[in-house]
């Protein structure tokens, strides 16, 4: 007796609440009727608040429903009542099914519809209206976003109520159109889609079934795409002049590059998985360091009459400051990833144009004659004179041709209206170079023995080109870049 009147409460409850559609039971039989707006509210009211969100199954699931029109059906599958157009952190909402693309432009694959996500921020610079999407970590645009936009995972058959005026036909008979929509248990990146051919009124029959991937392409990934970027990077710098200790040491100096890049990006089967793809481009550096070393040293020579002499060259101090413009083409490896960018790989370089200045302070010169008793000389005819020009020559030093390069770069970036705005450090280190020099380590200061008609003359050399056997490139510093996303424009199948 009990169990009888259990049965009873609980049919006349369902009764109750689901029977007050126009009609119908759910069945494929006898599809609940939805007529009116009235019909249409108490059915967003059912799915939204009957229904298990962990499982992401609802109250529609395997139930039919009628409807008298397109437009109705269309209602019914996106759940359009009280929109709203504010949100807050910490809110969530249902994916909508007829949702085309993220904020960026990239397309929504299905798996990712008709699922609840948690509101994480709420607009940007770029995005003022947008969304950011906590699970996903994706943008949509929150203008769209209804208040109660439900997942549909039933069946809806278009088909007029007996009285009400049928939809035009393009055939000889009326038909009826079923769309079934659910997400597969543990298998997120499929979704089953149910679709028939038009059939007579009369028939229920629901059509064959397919599984299908991401609508955004025909592999079920999202597409890769473009990025073009230009920017510009700053900090120190050296050329490792190896002049050995007893000759001079290098010392580091500072760097500065304008940057245009091109990078792409390959498709992948996970939105949360990280972007991968190569990157190149060109770059032009202006790089400088400099070269300290000293002019103090003692050499003998003979006069025109084969008598000997010594010279004593004395200079507080000799720096010079080598610059190299350089050509630099990269071929990296790249990882986007959440805002975070990591590159690295080669850098070709190829040096375009390498000046020197050279500054000698204090320089003193003195003249010995060993046979006459080792008396300093001062003349200046016999010792010459270091002038200005000499003190502070200019020129272009023997720089390499070649160098090949290992480069890294990391940092983080900000999306903006147009594109993306990046920060990060950087660092290159040569592994190969084509220089070569035979050095010859004599005396930056060099004088020219006198004859009774021409007095000494004074002249200096590059400090690299004299004493430096070898040379390197290291630069570590800031990035600056704004990117430019190109996507893909996809054309939609019918």
């Amino acid at each position: 007796m009990k169990k009888v009147i259990l049965a009873s409460v609980m049919l006349f409850a369902t009764v109750m609440v689901y029977g007050q559609f126009s009609g119908g039971e759910g069945t494929k039989a006898h599809p609940y009727q939805i007529k009116t707006a009235a019909d249409e509210s108490k059915f967003a009211d059912y799915v939204l608040h009957h229904g298990d969100t962990a499982t992401q199954i609802n109250w529609t699931n395997g139930k039919y429903f009628q409807v008298p029109t397109p437009e109705a059906a269309a209602r019914l599958e996106r759940g359009d009542k009280n929109r709203r157009n504010t949100r807050a952190v910490g809110e969530r909402f249902l994916m909508e099914q007829e949702r085309a693309r993220y904020a960026t432009g990239e397309l929504i694959p299905q798996w990712v519809k008709n699922r609840w996500y948690t509101i994480m921020q709420v607009g940007t610079k770029r995005f003022p209206d947008g969304l950011l999407l906590k699970e996903i970590y994706s943008w949509i645009d929150g203008k769209s976003v209804s208040d109660t936009t439900y997942t549909f995972q039933g069946t809806i058959i278009i088909k007029p109520f007996p009285g009400t005026p049928a939809q035009p036909a393009k055939t000889d008979t009326t038909t009826t159109t079923t769309t079934t929509v659910t997400v597969i248990p543990g298998k997120p990146d499929t979704t089953v889609v149910t679709t028939t051919e038009p059939i007579a009124t009369d028939t229920t029959k629901v059509g064959d079934t397919n599984v299908v991937q991401a609508p955004d392409s025909t592999d079920g990934k999202f597409r890769g795409f473009h990025r073009i970027g230009l920017g510009a990077r700053g900090g120190f710098s050296s050329h490792l002049q190896d002049a050995e200790k007893d000759f001079g040491k290098w010392k580091v100096g500072w760097m500065a590059a304008f940057d245009f890049e091109y990078a792409y990006y390959f498709s992948k089967k996970h939105i949360q998985k990280p972007w991968l793809g190569i990157k190149t481009g060109v770059s032009l550096v202006f790089a400088r360091n400099p070269l300290q070393s000293d002019a103090t040293r003692l050499y003998a020579t003979s006069d025109p009459e084969g008598t000997e002499m010594q010279y004593e060259v004395y200079a507080d101090d000799v720096k010079e400051h080598d610059g190299q413009l350089q050509l630099e083409i990269p071929l990296m490896f790249s990882l986007l990833h959440k805002g975070l960018f990591f590159n690295i790989g080669p850098k070709f370089m190829i040096p375009l144009y390498a000046p020197y200045r050279q500054k000698i302070d204090n320089a003193t010169i003195i003249a010995r004659y060993p046979q006459y008793g080792g008396y300093p000389i001062t003349d200046e005819v016999i010792t010459g004179v270091a002038t200005p020009d000499v003190m502070d020559t200019k020129g272009t030093w023997d720089r390499s041709k070649f160098d090949i390069m290992i480069g890294a770069e990391i940092g983080y970036e900000w999306e903006l209206k147009r594109g993306a705005l990046g920060l990060g450090v950087f660092a290159d280190y040569s592994v190969f170079n084509t220089f070569k020099n035979d050095p010859a380590k004599e005396n930056l200061l060099r004088v020219s023995v006198p004859d009774v008609e021409t007095p000494a003359v004074v002249s200096a050399v590059s400090a690299t080109d004299n004493f430096a056997s070898r040379i390197g490139y290291f630069d570590v510093g800031v990035k600056l870049i704004y990117n430019f996303n190109i996507y893909k424009k996809l054309k939609s199948s019918k």
